[in-house]
């Protein structure tokens, strides 16, 4: 509740000869024989202005630091609600962006790939299966330290391979590493590279990872995420996709 000051302006000023105070005036008289009534009333007078000043002084301090507060409450809640605006705005231009996406520009036979066939047991199942037989999706090469993955013709996943919801979460943060090197090897657009760093960045961030079954429900969660993306990418009757996240 605000402080509400009065006007020391409006008080009107004792009359301090006045028989009201003559007790405080004989105590000034017998302290200092050389005071009279007179005297006594004018030291009185001036005791009264300035206490007087005081008070108006301390009371303009407690305005002003009053006014300042109340300046600086404002802007704050300016500078909120202009940071509230901004991050709304932004959102809504990502809204934007991602449906300009364009998946034209996507590779045509580049489909949902688990995240186990980017690990290095993956790589070496089908590298290995690839020498026997011609009909493989997906041809996975050492490039460095990277994984290479080299489309061929369609075929049917590995019996081997793992989903990534049976994936051990330090398989899975190695996985997802190497599928986003890959993509970004294959000169994907920057907008779906952006996309889907920030939501694996999300999920390996998750405050859900520490409770009981949390890692689990966020392996389910990515794995039906990035299907339902994956599928809209490479669906034309469908258009551009949405971020992931």
């Amino acid at each position: 509740m605000p402080h509400i000051l009065h006007d020391l302006s409006l008080e009107a000023e004792p009359d301090f000869e006045n028989e009201a105070f003559l007790p405080l005036c004989n105590i000034i008289i017998r302290n200092d024989p050389n005071q009279n009534q007179q005297s006594a009333a004018a030291q009185l007078a001036e005791a009264h202005h300035l206490d007087h000043a005081q008070l108006k002084h301390d009371e303009d301090l407690a305005a002003q630091a009053a006014t300042a507060l109340q300046e600086q409450e404002e802007q704050e809640r300016a500078e909120q609600d202009a940071t509230e605006e901004a991050e709304k705005q932004e959102k809504e231009k990502k809204k934007l962006k991602m449906h300009g996406f364009n998946p034209e520009a996507m590779l045509k036979s580049f489909e949902f790939v688990e995240l186990w066939y980017f690990m290095l047991d993956g790589c070496s199942t089908t590298s290995s299966e690839n020498k026997s037989t011609a009909s493989r999706a997906y041809t996975f090469t050492e490039d460095g330290p990277f994984l290479s993955l080299k489309s061929t013709a369609l075929c049917r996943p590995l019996s081997r391979a793992v989903h990534d919801h049976d994936l051990a979460w330090r398989q899975f943060d190695l996985g997802k590493n190497n599928f986003l090197l890959h993509i970004r090897k294959l000169s994907w657009p920057q907008e779906h590279q952006a996309s889907l760093t920030i939501f694996f960045m999300t999920i390996i961030s998750h405050k859900s990872r520490t409770q009981p079954k949390g890692a689990a429900a966020l392996l389910q969660y990515t794995l039906q995420v990035r299907h339902e993306w994956h599928d809209t990418l490479t669906n034309k009757d469908e258009g551009c996709p949405h971020s992931p996240t």
